[in-house]
């Protein structure tokens, strides 16, 4: 199941991000360990700062969006 919903994650989120320059995605995690948890791994060239905290927030919000609708 974990392996499904990372695949499908990833494919929302890398949608996300194709038309950043810079960024990617490196990783998602659906991992259990006391419950569930949704790991999404971005970085960028040179790393990611504060400067870039409200495109990662933008991110997150459109990938929580999309992941609803996608019912994943």
């Amino acid at each position: 199941m974990s392996s499904k919903v990372e695949e499908r994650v990833e494919n929302i989120v890398a949608k996300l991000i194709e038309n950043q320059p810079n960024f990617e995605l490196v990783d998602v995690e659906y991992v259990k360990e006391r419950e569930w948890y949704l790991r999404i791994f971005i970085d960028k060239e040179g790393g990611i700062d504060l400067e870039d905290s409200d495109f990662n927030k933008d991110i997150i919000m459109q990938a929580s969006l999309a992941i609803e609708e996608a019912n994943v």
